[in-house]
């Protein structure tokens, strides 16, 4: 096995080297306008699409607006709703990669609120994306796996952050 600071030791830009060792781990705040009854009866709009987060872990700060869902192992998608004083954890894709598919990424998206009020409200959100460090190489741990072939962590959330961008 892996010593007991495996997951800390691919971590130093952000937990102990911050600002010395290039690591993308980023803190943003999502803002989700108001939206009119015209927009929200179109069909297929969304606040934020389908997706899994890139890095290891991420912490997402709620407000109460909801509209938060998760897909289960399943295929089904639930509500997230906000509880008070929570933080969510997802699990992201380079976690998944490491724990050789152990821990799936989490794929999310932000729905329309059903109800007119809800959507006539500012959702608002804080997202820490916690990475690895820049030059670490992401593969599972124990045996490889060609599902989970070896990954630079820069590359990787570069490449992803192209084909989102693109869509």
């Amino acid at each position: 096995g892996k010593g007991r600071y495996f997951l800390s030791d691919l971590h130093h830009g952000v937990l102990q080297s911050c600002g010395v060792v290039p690591n993308l781990t980023t803190l943003r705040v999502n803002h989700y306008p108001p939206v009119t009854t015209s927009l929200a009866n179109r069909p297929g709009v969304i606040r934020c699409g389908q997706h899994t987060d890139y890095g290891t872990i991420t912490l997402l700060f709620q407000d109460n607006i909801g509209g938060l869902e998760v897909k289960t192992v399943s295929g089904q998608w639930v509500p997230a709703r906000p509880v008070p004083g929570a933080v969510l954890l997802n699990v992201g894709d380079l976690l998944e990669t490491i724990s050789g598919g152990k821990f799936p990424a989490t794929q999310h998206r932000v729905i329309m609120p059903t109800n007119e009020e809800e959507r006539s409200k500012t959702r608002q959100s804080i997202a820490f994306f916690v990475q690895p460090d820049d030059e670490v190489v992401c593969e599972p741990v124990g045996v490889p796996d060609l599902k989970y072939p070896p990954t630079k962590v820069r590359e990787y959330i570069e490449r992803r952050v192209g084909q989102t961008l693109k869509k």
